[in-house]
């Protein structure tokens, strides 16, 4: 399924993953909700390079660099996982930014999911995401509209139930 995703979606699959983390663990900071909405509004951009212009700090830090002033975790532990979780969720979308279309974003939402899975965290179902698919614009997607990106917002809050065992 996630070879049909686009960028967009892969995307926005990661940074909701990221997000569920950050609620399971009751971590808010707008820094953190910059970078989530950050990766929502990927999904309606029409002019990338605009997009990438306002990206918020922790896209730094996801790219490699430190952890801003207004935003360090003090817990080393925390520091180590969020540090992990944001170069992935990066990684999905700038990998390809400039240069040509790989399987990068897929490799880095692979590598988000397995955090996810590390830490007890249910990504969203991926059929939902199915709006922007790989085989559009060059790999990237169309840009959604504004009612799918609300429709994906409520998957945060949404998890499947636990498989039954028995």
């Amino acid at each position: 399924m996630i070879d049909q995703l686009s960028i967009r979606a892969r995307f926005v699959v990661g940074v909701l993953t990221f997000a569920r983390y950050c609620d399971l663990h009751h971590l808010h900071d707008l820094e953190l909700d910059a970078f989530i909405e950050h990766g929502f509004a990927l999904a309606t951009a029409t002019d990338i390079p605009a997009w990438e212009r306002h990206e918020p700090a922790l896209v730094l830090v996801g790219l490699g660099y430190d952890y801003p002033d207004e935003f360090v975790p003090q817990d080393e532990d925390q520091r180590v996982i969020l540090t992990s979780w944001l170069q992935q969720v990066t990684e999905i979308a700038y990998a390809d930014l400039y240069g040509a279309t790989t399987q990068a974003s897929k490799q880095h939402l692979l590598a988000a999911l397995a955090i996810a899975e590390e830490h007890g965290v249910q990504p969203p179902d991926l059929t939902a995401f199915l709006d922007s698919r790989w085989d559009q614009a060059g790999g990237w997607g169309e840009p959604v509209s504004p009612q799918v990106v609300t429709q994906w917002r409520a998957l945060r809050f949404r998890t499947p139930p636990p498989p039954h065992r028995g």
